[in-house]
């Protein structure tokens, strides 16, 4: 009978070791709390990466939607000034172009065009040929 007594106070936790089983406690939850901290900053990584790749084609996609429209634009206002037969017009307005945007394909063109009309064979000839190395680019 006493053998059961001090086996059963063996069983019994002194304050040093519950102490002891808290720090291993605390231990255990503060590994458990960095891993959750690591797993958090993998996620927000991946969604501010997500939110950049998302901007960055909604930006392409205006850039692309402006350029297509100043293209028309330009291609519109180009076209009408060679069917009004104002070429010198025409070719001021590709000149322009031309400067900012030398391989611009359409701009090739039309002044290739504007300079037919105005029959200066020479340049209409560079131009066209040029259009012509774009084209096949």
């Amino acid at each position: 009978m006493w053998e059961f007594h001090f086996a059963a106070l063996r069983e019994i936790p002194t304050t040093q070791t519950l102490a002891l089983q808290g720090k291993t406690m605390e231990t255990e939850i503060l590994q458990e709390l960095q891993l959750i901290r690591v797993y958090v900053f993998i996620i927000m990584a991946a969604i501010v990466l997500w939110v950049l790749i998302k901007t960055a084609e909604s930006i392409l996609r205006i850039y692309i939607g402006f350029k297509d429209a100043w293209d028309a634009s330009f291609d519109n206002k180009t076209e009408e000034l060679l069917d009004k037969g104002k070429y010198e017009e025409a070719i001021s307005n590709c000149k322009e172009v031309l400067e900012k945007l030398p391989n611009h394909i359409n701009a090739n063109w039309f002044i290739a065009k504007a300079y037919y009309y105005t029959k200066n064979n020479t340049l209409s000839k560079e131009h066209f040929e040029k259009h012509q190395k774009q084209q096949r680019v």
